[in-house]
């Protein structure tokens, strides 16, 4: 009878005890204050681990970071007309980023000294470097800023001249992701709720209307099982895309404004960022997604995963009193 007791009494306090939390996946290693940087967006990050640095371009802040990617110092910042994508040309230790201002594509040495002013349209926003094809491709309207349509321009980076455009309906172009080995560019029309895809070796663009899709920004792009991921707002949610037909294979929550998406090709994890926190995802070999949480703490429509340091770049927005910030997460 006394063990009964006992044994019922441990079942009690048991039962009656709050569950662990679960370990939160990030660890912050570190936060940079950017004081420079006003109330409104960041916009892209691009790393280069060889040197040790991230660029940010700061687009209400009009300039261009640089950070040391690894304890996240505040470097150089060089002023840069409302600057969107960013990219790095590695072989040529060039850096090039939209200038959504003057409708040009800017280059810039790794030092952020200026080398070339390159005209592609107005508004300049989105864009993808092909490294292996010498080619960065940059969104804009097609013609000046009262243009109903857009373009993709194909930027060479060896002449550093545009090569090749690429029409499409729509008047803002978002989210910017390949399919390498098929020879596709996939693009967010989201004033259209679509995806074009462009054909790069035909130059065919082709428009796909998934369901539930709306006001899509960041796209992502998983190869081994052809699923396109695309960031929808209001509300915020995760469309996954069959990438051989364009027919939505599941929708799930997301965090609202989302506006960058990396993937973690290793543990296949995606990361979507927005206003409202960091959503995680598990992909499964077949490309179904699963929401593991949306982490408030994580608030920042700006972000980049490095792979191969296992970590993750937020660019924390100012909010009243808050000053606005580098935040470097170690993933686990």
């Amino acid at each position: 009878m006394k063990k009964l007791l006992l044994l019922s009494l441990g079942m009690a306090l048991v039962q009656g005890a709050p569950a662990m939390a679960a370990p939160s996946p990030y660890r912050l290693l570190s936060t940079t204050p950017v004081a420079a940087m006003p109330e409104g967006d960041w916009d892209q990050l691009v790393a280069d681990i060889a040197t040790n640095r991230l660029y940010v371009s700061a687009e209400d802040g009009d300039a261009i970071d640089m950070f040391d990617l690894t304890t996240g110092a505040l470097l150089k910042s060089v002023p840069a007309n409302s600057p969107h994508k960013v990219a790095l040309d590695k072989a040529r230790g060039h850096l090039l980023f939209a200038n959504g201002k003057d409708g040009t594509v800017e280059v810039l040495t790794t030092d952020l000294a200026p080398v070339k002013t390159i005209p592609v349209g107005a508004k300049p926003d989105t864009g993808i470097l092909d490294s292996a094809a010498r080619i960065f491709y940059v969104s804009s309207r097609d013609g000046d800023a009262s243009a109903t349509g857009s373009r993709i321009s194909a930027i060479s980076l060896d002449t550093l001249e545009v090569v090749q455009t690429f029409k499409l309906p729509a008047m803002v172009l978002k989210g910017l992701t390949m399919d390498k080995a098929g020879k596709r560019l996939f693009v967010s029309m989201r004033d259209k709720d679509a995806i074009g895809v462009v054909e790069l070796n035909s130059g065919a663009v082709s428009v796909w209307k998934p369901e539930g899709l709306k006001k899509s920004v960041p796209l992502a792009f998983d190869a081994a099982s052809q699923r396109l991921y695309a960031g929808s707002r209001e509300p915020g949610r995760l469309t996954v895309i069959d990438a051989r037909n364009g027919s939505t294979l599941q929708s799930l929550p997301a965090t609202e404004t989302a506006d960058s998406a990396s993937f973690d090709h290793e543990k296949r994890i995606l990361y979507f960022s927005g206003d409202t926190g960091m959503s995680r995802y598990q992909l499964a070999a077949d490309g179904t997604a699963t929401l593991l949480e949306t982490d408030p703490a994580l608030v920042g429509k700006s972000s980049l995963y490095v792979g191969k340091l296992h970590r993750l770049y937020v660019m924390r927005p100012k909010k009243g009193d808050q000053v606005a910030a580098l935040q470097i997460f170690e993933t686990r």
